[in-house]
């Protein structure tokens, strides 16, 4: 569930806010 929607998150994330991608991915 939650791998599901991270990868909806993240690119939610990628096109609002790049920079808050980098350290959420390294978590």
């Amino acid at each position: 569930m939650a791998q599901k929607l991270d990868i909806d998150y993240e690119t939610t994330i990628f096109t609002l806010k790049p920079d808050k991608l980098g350290p959420n991915k390294a978590t």
